[in-house]
C-alpha cells in the first residue's frame, strides 16, 4: 500500500481496514509536512491531523482486536505532535544529581580517582563554570530518543561559551525523522540510539564503538559516551537501588528488554572501577555500575570521535531547560557501525 493521486472525492470505505492499511495510514498522516492521499481499503481518505487523531481514537477501533495497539500509536503521536514538555527546575517527583549524591556520596570525590563530565571535562574547568546536566524523563515503557538528544547538547556545549538550549526532540521527529524510523516508534517496535545520534549530529561525523574498560580513557577526551542494548533486568528496574556492581544469582537481564543510556563520568573503589549513567526514569535519573555490570549486560559503547562545531539547525528547547519529556522508543542495536 502507498500514497495515490487518484481523485479524493471517491467515497470512504466504512468497514474496519486491516491492520497494515491503518498502519500506513497513520505513518503517511503523521508525514504531516506534505498532503497525502492514502489508501484505505479500496478506497482513499484524505484527513487533517486532527481527524487522523479522531479516526485512531474511534471506539469501534478501540474494540477490535486491534484496540489497545492504536490507543499506545494515538498516545505516541499525540506525544510528538505537543512537542517537547520542559521545565526550568527538576519537579518533585523527578531524582535530581544533588539527591543521587546523597544515595552515593562516592561521586563527591575529584580527579583522578572520580571524573564527572559537567564538573571536570576541560573547557568547564578553564571557563570556571561547570556544565549543565540537562535531564530527560522517559514518558513511557521506552527509551531511545533520549540518549541521543543529551549527548548532542553536551557535544555542542563544549565548544559554546553561552548556554544552549537541547534540541526538541519531538519536533525533530516530526520534522526530520525518516519514514521507516518513524513507523518504528509510533508502533512501538523501537529503534536505533547509535543512529539517532549520527542523524543529530553534522555530516561526516565518526561515531566509533568501544569496550567498558576504555571508558576512562575516552571520557576526557570525548566527554559522554552512549550505552547501547543495555539489557534490562527486573533487579536493574527497582527505582531505590542507585549501585549495581554485579549481576546477582537469579538476576538475568532480559534480551527482549534493551535500554540506551549516557556514560557521563568514572570513579574508582579499590580495584573496580564504577560508571555514572544518566538514565530517564524519573525515580531513577542516575546510576552507578561496574564494568564488569556493563559486560554482564550485554551492553554496547558508543562515542563522538569528531568536534560538533557546526551541527544541523533543529529546532530547540529553552537555554534554560533543567528537564525535558518527549514520546521515544526502545533500543534496538544498529545493524552498522562507524
Amino acid at each position: 500500500m502507498g500514497d495515490t493521486t487518484k481523485d479524493s472525492n471517491e467515497n470512504v470505505d466504512s468497514t474496519h481496514p486491516t491492520v497494515d492499511q491503518i498502519k500506513n495510514f497513520i505513518i503517511s498522516k503523521l508525514l504531516f509536512r506534505d498532503g497525502y492521499d492514502v489508501v484505505v481499503g479500496d478506497c482513499i481518505m484524505r484527513c487533517s491531523q486532527t481527524e487522523i487523531i479522531e479516526y485512531i481514537c474511534d471506539e469501534k477501533l478501540h474494540q477490535s482486536p486491534f484496540g489497545q495497539k492504536f490507543k499506545n500509536v494515538h498516545r505516541n503521536i499525540g506525544r510528538i505532535l505537543e512537542g517537547d514538555k520542559t521545565y526550568n527546575k527538576i519537579p518533585a517527583n523527578v531524582q535530581s544529581f544533588d539527591d543521587f549524591l546523597l544515595s552515593e556520596p562516592g561521586w563527591n570525590k575529584t580527579p583522578p580517582d572520580c571524573w564527572i563530565f559537567h564538573r571536570d571535562y576541560d573547557c568547564f574547568v578553564q571557563r570556571g563554570r561547570r556544565g549543565t546536566i540537562v535531564q530527560r524523563s522517559q514518558m513511557s515503557m521506552n527509551c531511545f530518543v533520549q540518549a541521543p538528544g543529551s549527548i548532542r547538547k553536551d557535544l555542542e556545549s563544549m565548544y559554546s561559551a553561552e548556554p544552549i538550549g537541547m534540541v526538541d526532540m519531538a519536533k525533530f521527529i516530526s520534522e526530520h525523522m525518516l519514514k521507516d524510523s518513524l513507523e518504528k516508534l509510533i508502533m512501538d517496535r523501537g529503534g536505533s540510539s547509535r543512529d539517532l545520534l549520527e542523524d543529530l549530529t553534522q555530516p561526516g561525523t565518526i561515531i566509533s564503538s568501544a569496550r567498558p574498560k576504555d571508558i576512562p580513557e575516552l571520557l576526557p577526551e570525548f566527554g559522554v559516551c552512549l550505552v547501547a542494548g543495555f539489557r534490562v533486568s527486573d533487579e536493574f528496574q527497582k527505582s531505590d537501588i542507585f549501585s549495581h556492581k554485579h549481576l546477582l544469582e537469579n538476576e538475568q537481564p532480559d534480551r527482549n528488554k534493551t535500554h540506551s543510556m549516557k556514560v557521563i563520568g568514572y570513579r574508582k573503589e579499590g580495584r573496580m572501577t564504577l560508571f555514572l549513567l544518566q538514565n530517564w526514569w524519573k525515580g531513577k535519573q542516575f546510576v552507578e555500575v561496574s564494568e564488569k555490570y556493563l559486560e554482564e549486560c550485554g551492553s554496547t559503547i558508543y562515542y563522538v570521535k569528531t568536534p560538533q562545531k557546526n551541527p544541523p539547525n533543529f529546532s530547540r528547547d529553552r537555554a534554560d531547560t533543567v528537564l525535558a519529556e518527549c514520546c521515544d522508543s526502545y533500543d534496538k542495536m544498529p545493524s552498522n557501525e562507524k
